[in-house]
């Protein structure tokens, strides 16, 4: 039986050899030493938190499919292997969600907008920007030298705009933001 065609068997038989596979691999000592590229962790969690969601019954099994097909493969190629066990680990931000047409005809109690001369409402703003932007994402390793790392002189920029933000007579920033 090929690969191939085991790929396509039974979602319990992928899972049970995805299971076994990343067992495996959390078995290897380098596996404690190889860092994370989603947390300033090692591989060995993110394997872990893999595991974890390969046994959900909601897992798609085509994020997986790459590494179960290098690691059964007849020439078996290590770089390739851990590259893609780095891919598998490695969740991508899921695509925002559409609302229903109802929903976006219906206007908001409240948003963002309408905190902004209000500040006996300010400890609401984080519940209204959840509800408005959804899902937020930190700690992102390596997000600076990612997204921003190619911006020809930035800290030159930055500077000049702060130092902007310092000058007048009501400043935007003194000791603080304001505004």
């Amino acid at each position: 039986m090929g690969v191939t065609s085991f790929l396509s068997n039974s979602h319990t038989d992928i899972q049970t050899l995805t299971i076994g596979l990343l067992s495996a691999l959390l078995t290897l000592p380098a596996i404690r030493f190889l860092r994370s590229k989603t947390s300033h962790d090692t591989l060995s969690s993110d394997l872990l938190k893999l595991i974890s969601a390969v046994t959900s019954d909601n897992f798609h099994f085509d994020r997986i499919k790459p590494l179960l097909t290098a690691a059964l493969a007849d020439n078996q190629d290590d770089a390739l292997i851990w590259d893609q066990v780095y891919n598998a680990v490695t969740e991508s931000t899921p695509p925002p969600q559409p609302l229903p047409s109802s929903f976006q005809q219906t206007p908001w109690l409240r948003n963002a907008n309408s905190f902004a001369n209000s500040s006996e409402h300010r400890k609401y703003v984080d519940v209204v920007l959840k509800e408005e932007l959804g899902p937020l994402y930190v700690g992102l390793c390596n997000f600076h030298e990612t997204f921003l790392g190619g911006v020809a002189d930035l800290q030159t920029a930055t500077k000049a705009v702060f130092e902007k933000c310092r000058e007048g007579g009501n400043p935007l920033y003194r000791k603080g933001w304001s505004g």
